[in-house]
């Protein structure tokens, strides 16, 4: 039913009725039949109307609510899916920064470790060649045996090897009366240090002070060398 037809229906009315007070009263009956017929057909589509409206009520209203309430499920599911990548890429980029920093550190550490390893057996080769050396000039040279016993004594300090530098000191302390301060200077010299350099680094390496008794007997020996 359209919203002109009561319009429409209702001027209908009124005719009927203005025409039936017209008529002559042989009519009345039959008029009063088409009005009962019009009320009939009108109770009809209102039923018919009042039907289909809680039908859309009862039945499409609700199929669109559930159809909205799936749809904005949808989306939240989305949005959640969506936090949850961002949260564990996000999660997995940190771990990979972190473990790369860690590998980095781990690296930089190894490198360090490997290179103080390098420096110390460098160290313990140069002394023991020194020693050697001294020992091979004992009875022919001492003041390249003087000198390189005192290279090797500094040496063996610096790597913590206490045993072989009081041997190597030992060696200073038995023939460093047999040389001259010049000749042990210039020994030193060639190889861009002096004896009070190396005195002092024997000092500054002796971490147990064990051999100070010794290093300041050597002193006073070469302080009364001649020149």
């Amino acid at each position: 039913m359209t919203p002109s037809e009561p319009i429409h229906d209702t001027i209908h009315v009124v005719k009927v009725i203005v025409d039936t007070v017209r008529a002559p009263s042989k009519d009345s009956l039959e008029l009063l039949n088409k009005l009962d017929g019009f009320y009939n057909n009108s109770w009809s589509r209102l039923l018919i109307f009042v039907t289909l409206s809680f039908a859309i009520v009862g039945i499409v209203i609700p199929v669109l609510i559930q159809w909205y309430q799936k749809k904005e499920l949808k989306l939240s599911e989305d949005r959640l899916k969506a936090e949850i990548k961002s949260e564990m890429e996000a999660v997995i980029s940190s771990i990979e920064n972190s473990f790369s920093e860690t590998i980095n550190k781990a690296k930089i550490e190894i490198n360090n470790n490997a290179q103080k390893e390098y420096e110390i057996i460098y160290d313990k080769i140069q002394a023991a060649g020194h020693h050697v050396q001294a020992i091979i000039f004992a009875d022919k040279a001492p003041m390249m045996t003087v000198s390189e016993a005192i290279l090797a004594t500094v040496l063996h300090l610096k790597v913590k090897d206490y045993y072989n530098a009081t041997n190597s000191l030992t060696i200073v302390h038995d023939y460093i009366r047999l040389c001259t301060k010049s000749s042990i200077e210039e020994r030193l010299t060639k190889v861009n240090t002096s004896f009070s350099r190396e005195m002092e680094d024997i000092v500054k390496y002796d971490y147990k002070r064990s051999l100070r008794s010794q290093i300041e007997e050597i002193q006073m020996f070469f302080n009364g060398l001649t020149d």
